[in-house]
Formats: structure tokens, C-alpha cells, sequence
């Protein structure tokens, strides 16, 4: 394993490419970089955000990195020789996180100014703002067929709104605090979303109606995932040995995460900072604050919350009716 030096703060997250042979690394010194994989070679640094990168992620030919700041813009980066390709004005406060479009041809961000934004992915050009949060919007996904896109948020509720247009179609209510993170199934028929409450509930994705809460955590659960793979219910091909995960998904969101609550006191609220960066390998996970390389085997299909900086581990079957 390689270790990676260079930069001059912490380093916030980071995404593999599609193929698995760049790795970019977002920091509070204001830059991302670009990686050799294998070697830790650094490629690229991209410099011109004015505050911390919270968020990244490459677009899904690998040619492009799009980048989230505390200074409230978003940048478009060549992914071959770092220049900034264009800048994403129009948030009027720090961007959390964004995501690609499952076609790539949007990219939508998450702000504390309470609103979600899409733009186009290839001028960032901005298309459509998404406005009903009464707080911040941490965290937001697009559904697995790119027609939604849900957002959470510190007012207690998660929000899916018509990718399209940019109107809402439901509000996901029941958690008693902040919404931090959210997940989709494989198969799209589910929504998991996390919360400081200490619990996680699970939506069906259609009607927004509540499907299962999932109890136990002492403390505020701050990230999780939908386990990736069934070989019978949900029937996502497995990659054969040597190849890569699904290119068509983002390769940020496909592995399996190690996540969960924080026990050592008030956590800032930067959604998508410390949470777990992950190897294309789906039985692997990486996260800076735990310092560890984490082997992961899981029963496919099932929802798993745990300590980010801690030793539980819980974990949940998403096809459960019951509250538990």
C-alpha cells in the first residue's frame, strides 16, 4: 500500500477513478490532488478553491474531476493535466457535497444556504435550484435511474425531487434531528438515510413511506450503505475477478463503507467530511480517521451502521418490515 504525501492539511475524502488507476484527494489546504494509484506518484495538484475541498468526485469517463468548497463554488478540473475547466457559481454558502448524474451529464450540489443545485456537467452551466430545506443540505444522491434526486438536510427531513425539473416530489419525515447521509439500494426500491437521532430508517423510494427504523446506535450515525451485490432479490452482475465495479456507478458510492456514529463529542457538521473513502475492491475500505485497512464481509442486501472511531459494528437486514 502507498503511502501518499503532499499535502498541508487534513485530508477530507477522496474517489478513485472509473478504472481504478487515479486516486484525488480532497484537503482543508484549500487543494485537491491527483495520484498514480499503484505508486502514490503525485500527478496533479488542483489548486483555486479559496477554502476546504469537502467533496469530489470523477466524472464517469475518468477525464474530468469535479471538486465541492467552504468557498462556495464547485470547479471542473481536467483530470490529465489539473487545469480548471470551469467554476460553479451560485451558492451563496459552503458547498458539502455533488455528485454526477448516473449518465453524467449533470452534476447537483448540496449547500448550507438550505438549497440543492444541478448544473451542467460539461459548461457548469447552473440548470435548476432545488428550494424546501429549512436548514442545510448536507448530503444528496441521485436515484438509480437518474430521474430523482434526494436530498438531506438539518431540518430532520430528507427530500426527492424531480431530477428534471427540479420539483418536489415528497418529504421523507420522522427522524427527530439532523438528516446527514443518505443511500439507495442497487435495485433502487429503498432509501436509507442516517441521522444525529442515533437511528437510520429505511424509505421505499417510490411513495417515500416509511419501510423499517433501525435502532441500537448510542450516538448520531453519520454515514452508511447498502450492501452492493445479491446474487438472487436484487440481481447486480458480480465483477469477475480482476475487473472493476460497475463503471456506470459512481466509484465513491460502490464499495462497502465502515461508518457510523462519533462518541467523542459534538461533531462539526460537514456531511461528507471523514466519511470513508473506498477501493474498487468491494470487500475493502479506507477511512484517515480510523487509521485502518478494513476487511468487510457482509450479508448482500443489508444496511450496515457502525463506529467511525470506535469498535461496533451494526448491521441490519433492509428487507426487515418491522421497527426494531
Amino acid at each position: 500500500m502507498a503511502t501518499r504525501h503532499g499535502h498541508r492539511g487534513e485530508v477530507i475524502t477522496l474517489a478513485f477513478s472509473p478504472d481504478g488507476a487515479r486516486v484525488v484527494t480532497a484537503s482543508s489546504d484549500r487543494t485537491a490532488r491527483l495520484w498514480e494509484a499503484r505508486t502514490g506518484e503525485l500527478l496533479a495538484t488542483l489548486e483555486g478553491h479559496e477554502h476546504p475541498v469537502y467533496a469530489l468526485e470523477f466524472s464517469r469517463d475518468g477525464t474530468r474531476v469535479a471538486t465541492a468548497s467552504g468557498d462556495s463554488t464547485a470547479r471542473l478540473w481536467s483530470a490529465s493535466t489539473g487545469e480548471t475547466l470551469a467554476v460553479l457559481r451560485g451558492h451563496e454558502d459552503e458547498i458539502y457535497d455533488l455528485v454526477y448524474s448516473p449518465d453524467g451529464a449533470r452534476i447537483a450540489t448540496a449547500s448550507y444556504d438550505q438549497t440543492a443545485r444541478v448544473w451542467d456537467a460539461d459548461t457548469g452551466a447552473l440548470l435548476l435550484t432545488l428550494r424546501g430545506h429549512d436548514d442545510s443540505v448536507g448530503a444528496l444522491i441521485y436515484a438509480i435511474d437518474g430521474a430523482r434526486i434526494i436530498t438531506t438536510s438539518k431540518d430532520a427531513t430528507a427530500r426527492v425531487w424531480d431530477a428534471s425539473t427540479g420539483a418536489p416530489i415528497t418529504t421523507l419525515r420522522g427522524h427527530e434531528g439532523d438528516v446527514v447521509t443518505l443511500a439507495c439500494s442497487p435495485d433502487g426500491s429503498r432509501l436509507v438515510t442516517a441521522s444525529v437521532d442515533n437511528t437510520a430508517r429505511i424509505w421505499d423510494a417510490d411513495t417515500g413511506a416509511p419501510v423499517t427504523t433501525l435502532r441500537g446506535h448510542e450516538h448520531a450515525i453519520y454515514t452508511l450503505a447498502f450492501s452492493p451485490y445479491s446474487s438472487t432479490q436484487y440481481p447486480v452482475p458480480r465483477p469477475t475477478p480482476g475487473s472493476t465495479l460497475n463503471p456506470s456507478l459512481p466509484a465513491r458510492r460502490t464499495g462497502l463503507h465502515w461508518f457510523g456514529e462519533y462518541a467523542g463529542g459534538r461533531r462539526e457538521t460537514q456531511p461528507r467530511a471523514h466519511h470513508v473513502a473506498h477501493s474498487r475492491n468491494i470487500d475493502q475500505a479506507v477511512t484517515h480517521r480510523a487509521s485502518a485497512l478494513v476487511d468487510l464481509v457482509l450479508p448482500h442486501h443489508h444496511v450496515v451502521a457502525g463506529l467511525l472511531v470506535g469498535d461496533v459494528v451494526r448491521e441490519c437486514s433492509s428487507r426487515q418490515t418491522e421497527t426494531i
